[in-house]
Order: C-alpha cells, then sequence, then structure tokens
C-alpha cells in the first residue's frame, strides 16, 4: 500500500506515518490546496495526489518491486 512505501521509504513506525494522503503530503511539504479545479472530481483529485506522493518517494530513493507476476499473459499472477 502506499502507507507501507512511505513508511519503509521514511523510516517510519506504522503508528508514526501519516494514515491519509494529506498527512503524507504535509510530512513531504507538497502543496494540497483541496479546491476543485474545472469539471474535476474528489477521485481525480486523490489520484493526483497519489501521483504526487509516488514522484516524491522516488525521488527519496524508493525502489519499487515487482510483488506480483505472470509467466505469459493468459497465466495466472502468482505472489
Amino acid at each position: 500500500s502506499l502507507k507501507d512505501m512511505f513508511r519503509s521509504t521514511f523510516s517510519m513506525s506504522s503508528e508514526d506515518a501519516p494514515d491519509a494522503l494529506r498527512g503524507m503530503q504535509r510530512y513531504m511539504a507538497l502543496p494540497f490546496t483541496g479546491e476543485r479545479v474545472g469539471s474535476s472530481t474528489p477521485c481525480m483529485e486523490d489520484t493526483a495526489s497519489v501521483a504526487r506522493i509516488v514522484q516524491e518517494l522516488l525521488k527519496s530513493g524508493w525502489d519499487p518491486k515487482p510483488t506480483a507476476w505472470r509467466d505469459d499473459a493468459s497465466a495466472p499472477p502468482q505472489f
């Protein structure tokens, strides 16, 4: 989950890591206006927030690893 990636990247305990997107943005000093722009929806705003947080995690040294794979496109995923 995003919280797990965040916690791992910043070496935080589960209790100390923010639970929500706004808390993660606040910790990383990322802007959050909370205002809708044009026809954006709360879902679109959350998606943009997740993208900003993931970008910052990558800049901070997070190295994503696969958690599932398939031997071919029709095979079931393996974990």
